[in-house]
């Protein structure tokens, strides 16, 4: 039910529905006063969640800080969360990305550097419909592509959010018997949660944040005064982010 739940509720907090909300609103309520306060509300929240420099500061004070690769130690296990990959009914035979395919990249990049000796991929399906192949599967495909050993690699695929990505990672610790250090690879704005499930799941782990999505700041037109869809995209991911993270703290996930 959870699982159901935190679905439904990522597209009700989405900030373009209650744009739409109030412009639909103001369509079909007669001139008035009211018409002109969800119009004026409207106007706001566009302007607001579509401004993509107020976006990316705020998506700054949410991901963590990067890492340098030269003062990593050497690690034992990299680990791995997905929620990078697309299905394609139609095309089985090869594995589709979307935004996040930094987790794959900089994992390979920290294995062919030998500071991390093996690669555990955490992550079953996170879609309510039914999924072909697991996105464990297919990032275990694109590790394979990528010149990883199939023996440095371990796949951990029932998991289906980021607090079960932390406690099946732990059975597949204990079942493989790993001991040594562990680094957890994931998106700099989801690795606040990520990290907070793990230690609750008493797996101890050291940080690299990946995937961002911000950098350095641009005072230009375009990014201080139109709306723009990236600035609507950056609060959409942010807002579902934040709010997942409270709820995870709320009932004692992380």
């Amino acid at each position: 039910m959870f699982f159901i739940l935190s679905k439904i509720l990522q597209y009700i907090l989405m900030p373009y529905l209650w744009i739409f909300i109030m412009f639909f609103g103001a369509l079909f309520l007669k001139k008035g006063k009211h018409q002109k306060k969800l119009l004026s509300v409207g106007i706001i929240l566009l302007f607001f969640f579509g401004n993509e420099f107020i976006a990316r500061e705020a998506m700054a004070l949410w991901e963590k800080e990067p890492v340098n690769i030269s003062a990593l130690s050497d690690y034992e296990t990299g680990i791995v969360l997905t929620g990078v990959t697309k299905q394609k009914s139609a095309y089985q035979d090869r594995t589709f990305f979307d935004k996040g395919a930094d987790r794959l990249l900089h994992a390979v990049q920290l294995y062919k550097a030998g500071k991390i000796s093996k690669i555990l991929v955490t992550g079953g399906s996170g879609s309510i419909t039914k999924r072909v192949a697991t996105e464990a599967a297919d990032l275990k495909r694109a590790f394979l592509y990528c010149g990883v050993n199939a023996s440095d690699l371990i796949i951990e695929d029932k998991s289906r959010n980021t607090r079960e990505n932390a406690f099946f990672t732990k059975v597949t610790i204990q079942k493989n018997r790993l001991s040594g250090k562990f680094l957890l690879i994931t998106s700099a704005f989801h690795m606040r949660r990520a990290k907070g499930c793990f230690d609750k799941a008493g797996v101890k782990t050291d940080i690299f944040p990946v995937d961002y999505y911000t950098g350095d700041r641009k005072f230009t037109p375009d990014t201080l005064i139109i709306p723009s869809a990236d600035g609507l995209s950056l609060w959409t991911r942010l807002i579902h982010e934040v709010f997942g993270y409270i709820v995870y703290k709320l009932i004692s996930y992380c």
